[in-house]
């Protein structure tokens, strides 16, 4: 066994939190259930769906601005790309333009005659006079977007709402940091606690599969973490010294479809320890799915798609989520 320091939501006592976990009597057929109500820390509490919109609400918000703000961003190219076009044509109807335009059509026309009558030297002049004002008509094309204050407006209010884009995504990247810090906080306090025993429930949290055995089962090696001490508490969130014992798991109840051996997946479902088998030489838990009120919890806090493919987030919230198959009633 090893001692680590993990953190966990410090309003929230360890084992309280276990028993919080467990099922509460399901409701008479015709009876509504209440929503339970929970009392995560000072900053977290309320019904599952009022804790989701606490933990997502704030990067759901910043995600919805920088959406919006990039649809802006798109319309903005659109009105700069006309723009463009438009201030070359209205170069195209100026007074220097057309001069020009005037002048390279008699030079063409000059240069037509001489191609087959003129001198060598004549040739060389009218060509070059040719080349020279065509150059002149380029020229006023490529600088007519540069004296547009139509065009200088549009790619400035551009630049402002990139800038704000920027501001947004670095606020929605703190954002999901502090998310992803309290629901790990929480996976810590709503797991399946050390030291392990039949009749223990909770949720797995991350795991890594050993072994995939079948459609609905597999085998992990759990991480049963122990408490023994609390070092300090910042922000709502206790700094707790758990001795560390690996324990083989024969899960069973979940869809094991894409799951595969030693690469991580999230199980924040409720199990319970129904039975014990010794397999070799270890001690093997059963660990069987048992519908509870944290289910609802964890699918609630994080079914937000968006922020769990986010690029910029590190596991938990990266991680996929292993589908339950079925579940014993309450």
């Amino acid at each position: 066994m090893r001692i680590h320091a993990l953190p966990i939501l410090a309003i929230v006592f360890l084992m309280s939190a276990v028993t919080a976990a467990e099922s509460s009597p399901r409701p008479a057929q015709d009876a509504k259930p209440e929503p339970k109500v929970w009392q995560i820390a000072r900053f977290l509490s309320g019904t599952s769906s009022q804790v989701r919109d606490k933990l997502n609400g704030e990067s759901e918000r910043f995600m919805a601005k920088s959406r919006m703000m990039q649809k802006m961003i798109v319309e903005l190219d659109k009105q700069i790309i006309l723009e463009e076009k438009e201030s070359v044509e209205r170069a195209k109807k100026s007074e220097e333009y057309l001069k020009v335009q005037t002048e390279l059509r008699k030079a063409e026309a000059q240069y037509s005659k001489v191609r087959e009558t003129g001198t060598p030297y004549e040739k060389v002049e009218l060509a070059g006079k040719v080349n020279t004002l065509k150059l002149m008509l380029a020229r006023i094309e490529k600088m007519a977007p540069q004296g547009s204050p139509e065009l200088k407006k549009l790619k400035q209010e551009r630049g402002q709402r990139q800038d704000t884009v920027a501001k947004y995504e670095l606020a929605l990247k703190e954002s999901l940091k502090w998310r992803a810090e309290i629901i790990d906080a929480m996976r810590n306090v709503f797991r399946i606690h050390g030291p392990v025993k039949v009749g223990s429930s909770g949720i797995l949290g991350i795991v890594t599969p050993a072994r995939v055995i079948d459609q609905q089962n597999i085998l992990i090696i759990y991480r049963a973490h122990e408490p023994i001490s609390i070092e300090d508490t910042k922000e709502g969130i206790a700094t707790v010294n758990v001795l560390v014992k690996e324990v083989p798991f024969l899960v069973t109840g979940i869809d094991t479809k894409g799951i595969k051996p030693d690469t991580p997946v999230l199980l924040d479902k409720n199990f319970v320890l129904t039975d014990a088998k010794i397999v070799g030489d270890e001690l093997v838990y059963i660990a069987s799915r048992k519908k509870a009120d944290v289910d609802d919890l964890f699918e609630a806090i994080v079914g937000l798609r968006e922020i769990e493919l986010h690029q910029d987030i590190d596991p938990p919230a990266t991680l996929p989520t292993a589908a339950t198959t079925q579940a014993s009633k309450r």
